[in-house]
């Protein structure tokens, strides 16, 4: 990656990024925000990453993308990126593309932290960070409890789902290995929307949650949508598709909205209302002996 000193505004620069092949390959495909940074991908195969004050502090390049370049072949072939997330607090960042890969980023070297480029043979849609060690965040940030692992979950174009934890080699290795599990096999269809259930943080549990055992942490619950139904799953402490339901019948439809455009009300209600279940699904899960403190 590339770090800038520049003056220029996010928008600006992103403007002349753009404009700079006269193609339009750098055309932003993805944004993610967190409380220090603001990263944008594009169909180059990178990510900007922005200060909160619009200044380019780096830009994060896959070293695939390097090599391929160095081979003859043009940037424009190289995969967009089609998804990325930060980490809550910190400095991690997701990267999912075009080709089916994923990257997790240290953002402040510009550090591949692991690829992954055996696990989706179709374009990524969706790639979430789900879970974080505190120390690396300041604070809690769902299913952390502890552990040292990086938790994400990855959504191809084809309906393949999975969850991915990363693991810090031993002492002071900057090295990750990961451990892969498959949610969903792609015969629900292909995934139109995910959405995670946002963690507990030490408030709630210091204010609402306190008649609960501090494992309630560990719960981590995401709300995926197909165009034929929507599920609440939990991905920690261990996976299960805790419920499924039917996408709305036609009647609860607008019937005002054309034919093309109706998936895309059903894929937007469907997200909806696979959170508010998650979110009684926890309450429901925090309910029982395992979670209540003795």
């Amino acid at each position: 990656g590339n770090y800038s000193n520049g003056n220029n505004g996010g928008s600006q620069l992103l403007t002349e990024g753009n404009d700079a092949n006269g193609d339009g390959d750098g055309l932003p495909t993805a944004l993610a925000v967190n409380s220090k940074f603001i990263a944008v991908g594009n169909q180059r195969g990178e990510v900007w990453v922005f200060d909160l004050f619009e200044q380019l502090k780096i830009i994060l390049v896959d070293g695939d993308r390097s090599a391929a370049s160095a081979d003859g072949v043009e940037a424009r072939q190289m995969p967009s990126v089609t998804s990325i997330d930060l980490s809550l607090h910190g400095d991690f960042l997701l990267a999912g593309y075009g080709s089916g890969h994923i990257v997790l980023w240290e953002i402040i070297n510009g550090t591949v932290l692991k690829r992954i480029t055996d696990l989706h043979t179709s374009s990524i849609s969706s790639a979430r960070l789900t879970s974080m060690p505190a120390s690396m965040n300041g604070g809690s940030y769902g299913g952390g409890g502890g552990s040292s692992n990086i938790g994400a979950v990855s959504v191809d174009a084809g309906g393949l789902v999975n969850k991915l934890v990363f693991t810090r080699g031993r002492l002071w290795s900057s090295t990750y290995s990961v451990e892969m599990e498959c949610l969903l096999d792609g015969t629900a269809g292909q995934i139109l929307a995910m959405d995670t259930l946002p963690p507990l943080d030490d408030a709630a549990v210091d204010d609402a949650m306190i008649d609960y055992h501090p494992s309630a942490r560990r719960i981590v619950l995401i709300a995926l949508s197909s165009a034929r139904s929507s599920f609440a799953v939990s991905v920690e402490p261990k996976v299960s598709v805790l419920h499924r339901w039917a996408r709305p019948t036609t009647e609860r439809i607008d019937p005002t909205i054309g034919d093309e455009d109706r998936l895309t009300q059903v894929s937007a209600y469907g997200p909806s209302h696979a959170s508010s279940y998650a979110s009684s699904y926890a309450s429901s899960y925090m309910s029982t002996s395992t979670y209540r403190s003795s």
